[in-house]
């Protein structure tokens, strides 16, 4: 089996109207999504109104070493990798900062203070005024992405997405981490 390190970071989206409050598990569709890189490319998936180009999207790397960029919608994008049914895609370009290729990234709209970063990196949600954790973990064929209300997996998960990679990876989840 052959272990790929995927590195991954969160893409925080900076929208004048942040949409709905956070908190509630239904509440979390539309605000928050997946990014991939890959080739020098950033693609963003999201079950969302249309997002217009010039939406900057900052993207936070919580592992180690810490990544930082800044990034803005160019235009839609259909053929984003791993883009579930149902969600809107959309190409990023970046402005400022560096990203490593093969990166699967979160999406959150609205404003985010990094508190602590990671395994699970803390975050609090600015518009509404609520610390959760984002994690990501890899299953033996892709990677969950989780956000939940503690340290995963000892608290609630609030929000999950699973992007199928179609390689053979080293499982690091835990069975609630992975739980559809």
């Amino acid at each position: 089996m052959s272990t790929l390190r995927w590195l991954v970071p969160i893409a925080v989206v900076m929208a004048a109207n942040p949409g709905p409050a956070f908190g509630r598990k239904a509440g979390f569709q539309g605000l928050v999504g997946v990014a991939m890189q890959a080739a020098g490319k950033v693609c963003f998936s999201i079950n969302s109104a249309a997002l217009q180009p010039h939406t900057f999207v900052t993207i936070i790397g919580p592992g180690e070493p810490f990544q930082s960029a800044t990034a803005e919608i160019t235009r839609p994008g259909k053929n984003c990798p791993g883009m579930p049914p149902g969600t809107a895609g959309y190409k990023l370009r970046a402005v400022t900062g560096h990203l490593e290729d093969n990166t699967v990234l979160f999406g959150v709209l609205g404003t985010v203070q990094v508190l602590s970063h990671g395994d699970g990196t803390a975050v609090r949600l600015n518009a509404v005024q609520q610390t959760v954790t984002l994690r990501s973990c890899t299953s033996t064929d892709g990677v969950h992405l989780s956000i939940w209300n503690s340290p995963a997996p000892a608290g609630a998960r609030l929000w999950h997405r699973y992007v199928y990679l179609g390689q053979d990876l080293d499982a690091s989840c835990s069975a609630a981490e992975s739980a559809e």
